[in-house]
């Protein structure tokens, strides 16, 4: 749903044709308005107090483990914090001092090493798992019924 999203630079225009699986289909997820106002772009420079940031994603959908392996998985030791964002092939450090962004970079999830440095991040909802979690998202925001 992220891709198809007006606002995604994945979205292809005049798209005709989605090709899934029943099981993606059958997930509840945000409407097109939800997703933009529940997505965020960070870049270098930014002041972000990554405290404030690690609760705003737990608020997406994202789940808070010791080490990022998986998309929606986030870590956050001291002045780093590794986010798996669910439409990237990679997971994302990013380095702060203080509340400033200093360094954003892919890594491995595996060996957990740095790969190429990038300019910014953009962190759509967990999909279906914001839906399906407690932090705060109410039920008529993910198209189901109360």
């Amino acid at each position: 749903m992220v891709a198809l999203s007006q606002n995604s630079s994945f979205r292809t225009p005049h798209s005709a044709l989605i090709n899934t699986s029943v099981v993606a289909l059958l997930q509840r997820t945000f409407p097109p308005q939800s997703i933009q106002t529940r997505t965020r772009t960070l870049q270098r420079g930014d002041r972000a107090e990554p405290l404030d940031l690690v609760e705003w994603l737990e608020a997406q959908g994202y789940e808070p483990e010791a080490q990022v392996t998986q998309k929606g998985d986030i870590a956050l030791r001291g002045g780093i914090l590794d986010i798996y964002p669910m439409t990237s092939p990679w997971p994302v450090r990013l380095e702060f001092f203080g509340d400033e962004l200093e360094s954003l970079r892919h890594f491995d999830p595996f060996t957990q090493v740095s790969r190429d440095q990038i300019n910014s991040v953009t962190l759509p909802p967990a999909g279906s798992l914001a839906c399906s979690s407690k932090r705060g998202v109410r039920n008529a925001e993910c198209g189901m019924k109360t």
